[in-house]
């Protein structure tokens, strides 16, 4: 049977619609039926990517969670600012299913994750938003 995660590896990053939170809300939309607002910003630039994020709607409803768990929302950093986010998947050992600028949509084992420099800073779970 396969994953949940596996249909959207390799899918195009695509600045302000298909980036790394565009990925997210997809997965939360098809996976949960969850509507996600969408952050339009220029998701090059990681300082109004976060700026968005802490002032959209979803931001207040996200609970913190200090577990991994299936489709829980991962925010990632490479240095100490959040910059990143990505959907935990319980898969072979589990790992971030996340959207890069120039390489797309890939699952990382939490290993390469900090093998490539990412590491999560935050945890959330989204289940107090209701389906749309």
């Amino acid at each position: 049977m396969q994953h949940w995660a596996e249909k959207y590896i390799g899918k195009p990053w695509i600045n302000g619609e298909y980036d790394c939170w565009g990925l997210v809300r997809e997965v939360y939309k098809n996976e949960l039926g969850v509507e996600l607002s969408p952050i339009v910003t220029d998701a090059t630039s990681l300082r109004e990517v976060l700026c968005e994020f802490k002032k959209s709607v979803n931001y207040n409803k996200l609970s913190s969670d200090n577990k991994l768990l299936d489709k829980h929302i991962t925010v990632l950093t490479q240095n100490k600012y959040p910059c990143h986010v990505g959907i935990y998947a319980d898969i072979d050992g589990g790992g971030v299913l996340h959207n890069m600028q120039g390489v797309g949509v890939i699952f990382q084992k939490l290993p390469d994750l900090k093998m490539n420099g990412w590491h999560i800073l935050d945890i959330y779970r989204c289940d107090t938003l209701s389906s749309s």
